[in-house]
């Protein structure tokens, strides 16, 4: 795998499965994993796939769900 430098390289990666969320967390300076979701969904970069661990999944879709959620209501607002 190349040298991760940018945040669109942490990113990407995640995205694809090639780094974990801490790794990418810390690539970019989130707070958190409600914050990497946020920069994601901010970026246009799509979510992850689950890899088989399905209370990670779970775990992730409900961190997810809120933050979907919000970013619908605001496309709703906009007139």
């Amino acid at each position: 795998m190349r040298k991760l430098i940018t945040t669109a390289d942490h990113l990407k990666a995640y995205s694809r499965g090639e780094i974990s969320s801490r790794d990418a967390i810390n690539g970019i300076g989130a707070s958190g994993y409600r914050e990497l979701l946020e920069v994601m969904c901010e970026c246009g970069v799509p979510l992850p796939r689950g890899n088989g661990q399905e209370r990670e999944v779970a775990a992730e879709v409900e961190d997810v769900v809120p933050l979907l959620k919000r970013q619908l209501d605001l496309v709703a607002e906009r007139p």
